[in-house]
């Protein structure tokens, strides 16, 4: 989390990368309170649990298979899986539950 400025304080952010010639973090803001930035390390505290990629949670989690970094909680896993699922049901024709839409 961040701590350098008030309306920052505890926002949650993904760090990119070091940048050793300027002693600064390269982060990226996952909820879209800013644009890339980069920070000193005494403005960056450490997250004691991991969180949900999309919602933040931190219990439940597991990693996504084609971006193992990304970790998700068992909501949104049912939520994209649902998705999925409607997704592939709307393509061949027919409704959730087995159902023909004729």
């Amino acid at each position: 989390g961040l701590k350098s400025a008030p309306e920052l304080n505890g926002v949650l952010v993904k760090i990119v990368k070091y940048l050793p010639d300027r002693e600064r973090y390269l982060v990226d803001f996952p909820s879209g309170e800013r644009k890339r930035a980069t920070f000193a390390r005494t403005c960056l505290s450490p997250e004691g649990t991991e969180r949900c990629a999309e919602c933040g949670a931190s219990e439940g989690l597991t990693a996504d298979h084609d971006n193992p970094e990304d970790l998700y909680c068992q909501k949104c896993w049912k939520r994209y899986d649902e998705e999925q699922h409607a997704g592939s049901c709307a393509a061949r024709g027919a409704l959730p539950g087995g159902e023909d839409d004729e």
